[in-house]
């Protein structure tokens, strides 16, 4: 497994992201529909972090800096 990532912290940080990828994003932002769109964000964040529920702890302490994570920043 190591010969893939550095470290624990690496593979914790890659899994946190592929988790975070599963979030579903809009394609481009309604000005006049925002809050809606926030609003469907996060109940498909806490899906998809109720579906994966240990994966919470690996982010606490940590700033998600993937390329899934970023866009939900």
């Amino acid at each position: 497994l190591y010969a893939h990532v550095s470290d624990k912290d690496e593979m914790v940080e890659l899994l946190l992201d592929r988790v975070m990828g599963e979030v579903r994003l809009p394609e481009t932002i309604d000005p006049a529909n925002w809050q809606e769109q926030l609003k469907q964000i996060m109940r498909d964040s806490r899906e998809v972090f109720h579906r994966h529920r240990d994966i919470a702890r690996a982010g606490r302490g940590n700033i998600p800096t993937g390329e899934n994570a970023l866009p939900l920043a």
